[in-house]
């Protein structure tokens, strides 16, 4: 094989990757959309729990006066508690 195809084949398997990866994340997109959570979203909720990083800190926050939360504010309500 030359150089030229040692590049092809890479890029055409970069290409089928990328590929793959958007379908599955899709699908995914879809198994989610009831509960209002994006994958990525998901993945986030799932790595804290996994860490067993707290939802809040106890406190106010100096700047705003409000608890500070570890979740993100686009999530829905119901994402806390579907991450359980």
């Amino acid at each position: 094989m030359s150089l030229a195809d040692d590049q092809n084949a890479l890029l055409c398997n970069c290409l089928a990757i990328r590929q793959a990866s958007r379908h599955v994340t899709q699908f995914y997109d879809q198994l989610l959309a009831p509960s209002g959570l994006r994958t990525t979203q998901f993945a986030i909720l799932g790595r804290l729990q996994r860490s067993g990083a707290p939802r809040a800190r106890a406190g106010k926050s100096r700047s705003s006066g409000s608890t500070r939360c570890l979740a993100p504010n686009e999530l829905p309500p119901c994402a806390i508690s579907c991450a359980r």
